[in-house]
């Protein structure tokens, strides 16, 4: 089963005005957890009683998840389910992941009008991207980029029959490989992912024609899908 879309890919570039931002993070491995990152005036990398919200002791049993948080102040606070930071043109946040046995769904809401916000190297360009890294204790890294930032170069776009475990690695027109997305799991349905027209080594692809290829698997099932991407005018810089 194939399928080819065309997509052209058209770097851009932003001149930026600071505002504070919220983003919304639903993540369900079998317990949901609502968490949220952001900016704002007066914020701090530490604990802030205004903006933060403190994670509640971990359940007895079952998966649970935090931000880790250090503070000088307030010593015996250590995890948190919402974490404000000072205005940076970058930042990242490390979101622990425990007791994991299935899947993580994660879900974005909100994302920021300003900058990208990027989860293990993937750009979120869509607030329904759902995807998972393991079913064991991980770390999920959420990077956001602000200021003069290059938006994704591309989005790779596809439909998936049901939920599915999804390898993608984008090729070159003669079949070699230049990059491997981090394996994800995702919902049924349409989706949208983001590539920086960048390789493995994190160096600009020259422009061309390149395929991405997406390998599904659920169940007992295994689909192919093909992509056909365009890059144009890549930044090199």
């Amino acid at each position: 089963m194939g399928i080819r879309r065309l997509v052209k890919l058209t770097p851009l570039l932003f001149i930026i005005t600071v505002f504070g931002w919220r983003t919304e993070i639903s993540i369900d491995a079998g317990r949901p957890h609502n968490l949220y990152i952001g900016m704002a005036a007066g914020a701090t990398d530490g604990f802030d009683k205004e903006f933060d919200k403190v994670s509640p002791p971990p359940p007895p049993v079952g998966f649970f998840c935090y931000f880790p948080v250090e503070d000088s102040v307030f010593d015996f606070i250590d995890a948190l389910w919402g974490d404000i930071r000072a205005f940076e043109s970058k930042a990242r946040w490390e979101i622990n992941l425990k007791r994991v046995t299935q899947p993580t769904q994660v879900v974005f809401s909100g994302l920021p009008e300003i900058g990208l916000l990027s989860i293990d190297g993937i750009p979120v360009i869509a607030e329904s991207l759902a995807m998972s890294f393991g079913k064991t204790d991980s770390v999920l890294v959420i990077d956001y980029s602000r200021g003069f930032y290059e938006e994704p170069s591309a989005t790779i776009n596809f439909e998936l029959p049901a939920a599915a475990e999804v390898v993608i690695v984008i090729r070159t027109d003669n079949g070699e490989p230049v990059r491997r997305l981090p394996d994800m799991y995702l919902a049924g349905g349409e989706h949208s992912l983001g590539w920086n027209a960048k390789d493995n080594h994190g160096e600009p692809v020259p422009p061309g024609v390149y395929y991405a290829h997406i390998r599904a698997k659920w169940e007992q099932e295994i689909t192919e899908l093909e992509v056909e991407t365009v890059v144009k005018n890549n930044v090199t810089e």
